[in-house]
Formats: structure tokens, C-alpha cells, sequence
């Protein structure tokens, strides 16, 4: 009996007591994103944090800024969307390439380029903090934080990303879009959102959260460099 008995993560000692496993409530940082116990799988996080699957694992659409700037001439949405498909594999996320740039032209937008928006589930930065509740709530009230986290897992706050996109998840303007995000010439600008501010407290992150600021900030000429905002926007798996 005891060839299968191990006192590792997933085990069962020799003295039949159970070692650290996914559901036992504690946190294992080395096996696990995630332990919530009995709640593992239920779907119910506690507000702040997304909700826990069986495996242990996160439940939601993971977003992220990039840890790279560009230009504006970087050859359109397909190329923008591209680019959060190479940062989510590289840093190992699941199914990368269903991961699109929260990014309008004089034509698409988030709304009408998302594929998966209205299924309810949650999104989620990286260290496991809800940035939405779901697009429902991030299109109507806005996200609960900043869009703080890199493709990294670093924590990055008063940067800049190109967008193009009001609150609503729509086209901003039909011309202030770096030609199709095509041109680097300073005549041309674009909208930028502010990703987070320092303090998520006082008059800053009132304007912040009130406004819009995530996704609106300030126009910027297309010579400078900005962020991008990526959304995980493929099929997800049950909890």
C-alpha cells in the first residue's frame, strides 16, 4: 500500500493523513492560483477576488496591459490583436489566441469585435483581482480597479494605452485613429486611456472612475508611444 503514499501536494502520507490538496482551503502558491474550499467551483468569489474553479484556478477572462509601448503605426487591429496573442503565449496563457485589443478604428470597436462578451463571467487581472464583474458591468459602470497588471504579472500604474473606445465599449471618433492605426506622423492623434492611478482613493481616483478614465483619458499625437489593454475573448472552460 505504501508505494502510492507520498506527503506531496496531492498526497496522502503514510500515516494516512492528507497532504495539501486543491479544496483543503489553503493556499499551495506553488500548485495553486486559488483555494476558496467548499466554494471551489461554485462560481461565488468574495467581491474582490474572481471566483475559484475545482482545479484551483482562477474563473474568468484574464486581462492585461501590455508590458510593451508602440507607436501609432502599428498596421491596424488585426496586428494589435496579434500582438496580444504573442504576449499571452509567451507568458504561457491559456488559449492565446482567443485574446483581441480593447481597440477601435473609424469602423470596429470592442463591441462589435468581441465575440464572447455577454456569457456573465468575470474579468480578471492576473493577480486574481476582478477588474469586471462581466461586460455588462464593465460597459455600464465601469471596472471596480485599474488595469494594473502586465502580460508579466508586474504591476504597472499611470501608463498610457491607445484605445479609441468610449466607456461603452464603441468607436470614439471615426477620424482619431492614427489613420487605422497606420501613421506615426504627430499631425495625427488618438484617444488613450490612463490604466490606474496610484492611490484608488480621493480626488484622483474619483475623476478616474467617474470619467472613464480607463478607457478615455486625453488625446495623443500619433509619434508617441502608449500601452495596449488585451482581453482574453475565446471560449472558456466551466468551473
Amino acid at each position: 500500500m505504501g508505494q502510492w503514499n507520498s506527503p506531496d501536494y496531492g498526497g496522502c502520507a503514510t500515516d494516512c493523513q492528507l497532504a495539501a490538496r486543491c479544496g483543503d482551503g489553503v493556499l499551495d502558491a506553488e500548485h495553486e492560483q486559488c483555494d476558496d474550499g467548499a466554494l471551489n467551483g461554485t462560481g461565488v468569489g468574495d467581491g474582490t477576488a474572481a471566483p475559484c474553479t475545482k482545479a484551483c484556478r482562477w474563473f474568468g477572462r484574464i486581462v492585461f496591459i501590455t508590458s510593451d509601448t508602440y507607436d501609432g503605426a502599428f498596421t491596424g487591429l488585426p496586428w494589435a490583436d496579434a500582438q496580444c496573442h504573442h504576449l499571452a503565449w509567451w507568458v504561457g496563457l491559456k488559449n492565446p489566441n482567443g485574446y483581441r485589443a480593447w481597440l477601435s478604428d473609424g469602423v470596429y470597436s470592442p463591441a462589435s469585435r468581441f465575440e464572447h462578451k455577454d456569457d456573465g463571467i468575470p474579468y480578471v487581472l492576473l493577480n486574481g483581482q476582478v477588474f469586471a464583474g462581466d461586460w455588462e458591468e464593465l460597459t455600464l459602470k465601469g471596472p471596480r480597479q485599474g488595469l494594473s497588471v502586465t502580460e508579466n504579472g508586474e504591476p504597472l500604474v499611470g501608463a498610457r494605452a491607445w484605445t479609441n473606445t468610449t466607456a461603452f465599449a464603441t468607436n470614439l471618433s471615426n477620424t482619431k485613429h492614427c489613420a487605422g492605426w497606420t501613421t506615426a506622423n504627430p499631425d495625427f492623434a488618438a484617444r488613450v486611456g490612463l490604466n490606474a492611478v496610484e492611490v484608488e482613493e480621493g480626488a484622483a481616483w474619483e475623476a478616474w472612475k467617474m470619467g472613464r478614465q480607463w478607457t478615455s483619458f486625453k488625446d495623443q499625437n500619433c509619434q508617441e508611444s502608449a500601452h495596449l489593454y488585451c482581453f482574453d475573448d475565446g471560449p472558456i472552460d466551466g468551473l
